[in-house]
């Protein structure tokens, strides 16, 4: 059986704040790099999934989670149903578990899931009453078994990246200003080309 090294994490939003990081690794907090997962984990529902996460700092990383809704039975939040932020759009929990380095063959059971679900239940009651951005909770390293062939890799030719929408607006504003732009010149050609055409007619018809 192959043991590794494993840190619980979780991502979501309530009512007030949007989707970041609420628990990651002590040694992401340490390093002030929780964002990370926030970035970079994330998407529709799905049962498992893996992110791989390349940091000058930190190093590589690799992220196996799942995106679940948030139930308030669930999570011991009061009221019924899937959780919903003040713009009345459904909110998500993603949990998961980091791993240092690039790992192959990697992969979470139900149970597995179950178990760190039971986890950050611990830790969702107070974070649904946050109004403002706290500092994500340090989750401490786990050892992680499994039977499977589990195997360092250093490059992998197809990453998997999909950035939850909620959350790297930033990229979404720029494509967004580089569209404008986009437009702007060429409006401008058409105009002078338009421009040019006008002034050759009146010639001719002079």
């Amino acid at each position: 059986m192959k043991q590794i090294e494993s840190w619980l994490f979780l991502v979501s939003a309530n009512p007030y704040l949007d989707y970041r990081t609420v628990i990651a690794p002590d040694f992401l907090c340490d390093a002030k790099k929780t964002s990370l997962l926030a970035r970079n984990a994330g998407g529709d529902l799905t049962p498992h999934k893996i992110t791989y996460v390349d940091d000058s700092k930190i190093g590589s990383l690799t992220l196996v989670f799942r995106v679940i809704e948030a139930i308030a039975e669930d999570l011991g939040i009061e009221g019924n149903g899937v959780l919903k932020d003040s713009f009345g759009r459904e909110i998500y929990v993603i949990e998961g578990l980091v791993f240092k380095g690039k790992l192959s063959n990697i992969q979470l059971t139900e149970q597995d899931f179950e178990n760190l679900h039971n986890e950050i239940k611990n830790y969702y009651p107070a974070f649904w009453e946050f109004t403002t951005s706290q500092p994500a909770t340090p989750s401490k390293s786990q050892e992680f078994n499994s039977e499977m062939d589990i195997e360092y890799i250093e490059e992998i030719k197809e990453q998997t990246a999909n950035i939850n929408p909620k959350i790297d607006n930033n990229s979404i504003k720029q494509e967004k200003k580089n569209g404008i732009f986009t437009n702007k010149k060429i409006l401008v050609i058409l105009s002078l080309l338009l421009l040019v055409i006008l002034i050759a007619i009146v010639k001719l018809s002079s």
